[in-house]
This record gives structure tokens, C-alpha cells and sequence, in this order.
């Protein structure tokens, strides 16, 4: 017997298994290949929206991630005056909205992220929501509340699904 004789034996014998060795090195090569091309495209954006309101006695402050995937936060602080509020203390957000010079308000409140929170992709959080006691009418002006809030500030660092970072800010509304 041949040397090439008996490379064809063997492969005969053991076609199967060398087959499943060949499609078990594809699976391995594409999983990798799917991998990398999943952490360049699952990237998600945090938009931090100031919704204006002028004829209503609403305010609210909108974190939204338009992205692909869910957004981990990492970070998350709102900002009075340059000034840190402590988001540890249960009545964080009620108090910063009553150091703001918004005249009745009737609620106020809204979510505190922590770290490891997640915002779903297309998810919209309420960062900060204020209504005032005021009815509404057509002379409605609601531009003092909406000044007021220049005064805050949101800063949110997060990461995708596989850990690169990202962050959104609200300076100004």
C-alpha cells in the first residue's frame, strides 16, 4: 500500500468527522465575525429632550435613546446652578424643584437613573417633570418655568452592550 493509498483510507474511514471538524471551524469563525460586527453597530444615543410646552402648565425634561440597543448607565447627575444635587436623598429632585422660582407648582418629580440602570432601545424616560397650578387659557405663559430651568444641568455617561462609551448633556434649554 501506497502512501496516497492509505491518506484515502483514512479519509474515507473518517469523512464524517472531518466534515463536522470543518463546520464546527465555520461556526467558530463566523460567531467571531458576527461579534465584531455587532460591537461597531450596536451603538445607543441618548438624547436628552427639553419639551416646551408655552401654552400649558407643563415642563418636562425627556431622556431618550434612539440608538440600537440598550444604553447602561454608568453615570448619571443633575446639575442646580453648577452645583451637584445629591441624588442619594429620597427627596432630591422634589427639593431642587422647589429652589427653582416656579410659582404654584402642583408636581414635580421624575427618575433617577443609577448605575447598571439600562434605557431600552426606544425608551423615553421623564428626567424631571414640573406642573404648575395654573389653568390653562389662550394668555397662558408658562416662559418663567421654562427660564427657570436654564438653572439645571443633566450629564449621563453610559455604554453599550459591549462596554464602549458614550455620554449626552443637557447645558441649556
Amino acid at each position: 500500500m501506497g502512501f496516497l493509498e492509505s491518506i484515502w483510507n483514512f479519509i474515507g474511514c473518517y469523512v464524517s468527522e472531518i466534515i463536522a471538524l470543518c463546520a464546527f471551524g465555520i461556526a467558530v469563525w463566523q460567531g467571531y465575525v458576527i461579534r465584531a460586527h455587532n460591537k461597531i453597530s450596536v451603538r445607543p444615543h441618548i438624547i436628552v429632550e427639553p419639551i416646551v410646552q408655552w401654552n400649558e402648565p407643563q415642563v418636562q425634561i425627556l431622556l431618550e435613546n434612539v440608538g440600537i440597543g440598550p444604553a447602561m448607565i454608568k453615570s448619571y447627575k443633575v446639575l442646580l446652578d453648577g452645583e451637584e444635587v445629591d441624588l442619594s436623598v429620597k427627596t432630591a429632585l422634589t427639593n431642587m424643584i422647589s429652589a427653582l422660582d416656579i410659582p404654584e407648582i402642583s408636581y414635580g418629580g421624575g427618575k433617577v437613573l443609577s448605575n447598571n440602570d439600562a434605557i431600552r432601545q426606544g425608551k423615553t424616560e421623564t428626567a424631571l417633570s414640573i406642573t404648575t397650578k395654573e389653568e390653562y387659557d389662550d394668555k397662558f405663559d408658562n416662559s418663567g418655568a421654562h427660564k427657570e430651568l436654564e438653572r439645571v444641568q443633566i450629564l449621563i455617561e453610559y455604554e453599550s452592550l459591549y462596554g464602549k462609551s458614550f455620554s449626552a448633556f443637557l447645558h441649556r434649554i
